[in-house]
């Protein structure tokens, strides 16, 4: 009962996390989708994060998963990202460890920005992205000059005796979503119909 009205003033309080704690949340949440065996565990390590501290193993599972849906809908960006749309290819020679991904963003806000940690892990999650988004815009801007400016920005071809020029890989997530186009309607000869009468699909229609 304690318990109970405990996790009712904290998720009156509780307000949506600042840099860090949302990097080291999300770090919690890749856990819990890859580790099937300590599912329970980790849900109950992340509410405690994300909400209060407490005995959240001995509430009932369906209440634990609303607790952790209600938990991670506090805890997210407003909208989407065009960052976070594309899963990045595995790299065998990156070392990940222990809060790497909250070291990784800091890194590259003090590098860019010069701003101190305890300044760095307050901001606000929809302002630290996007300034990620325009860090990372910028540094591929430099890459692709670089590149232009280099030997292999060049293609030669010998059968028509003209160079074209070859722009840099952009990531994924910076390339445009391609159109999808509406399929053509294709008119069939008669004599190609089934025999009978053809009945037409309408989902709008009515069932008899």
């Amino acid at each position: 009962m304690l318990f109970r009205l405990k996790r009712w003033i904290s998720k009156k309080r509780v307000k949506r996390a600042t840099l860090k704690k949302w990097l080291l949340l999300e770090e919690l949440r890749s856990k819990i989708a890859e580790d099937r065996e300590n599912t329970g565990d980790l849900i109950c390590e992340y509410l405690s994060f994300a909400i209060c501290y407490g005995e959240w193993e001995t509430l009932d599972w369906l209440d634990v998963a609303k607790e952790y849906l209600f938990a991670v809908s506090v805890h997210s960006p407003t909208q989407k990202y065009p960052i976070f749309q594309f899963r990045p290819r595995e790299s065998k020679d990156r070392v990940e460890y222990d809060h790497w991904s909250w070291y990784m963003w800091a890194n590259l806000f003090a590098k860019n920005y010069g701003w101190e940690l305890d300044k760095i892990e307050k901001l606000d999650i929809d302002d630290a992205i996007s300034l990620i988004h325009e860090i990372l815009l910028g540094e591929q801007e430099d890459r692709e000059w670089d590149w232009s400016l280099s030997d292999k920005s060049i293609e030669y071809n010998s059968s028509t005796k003209k160079a074209k020029f070859v722009p840099l890989t952009r990531p994924q997530w910076m390339q445009a979503t391609p159109e999808i186009l509406e399929p053509k309607k294709i008119k069939i000869n008669k004599n190609m119909l089934p025999a009978g009468v053809v009945m037409r699909w309408n989902p709008d229609a009515k069932n008899p």
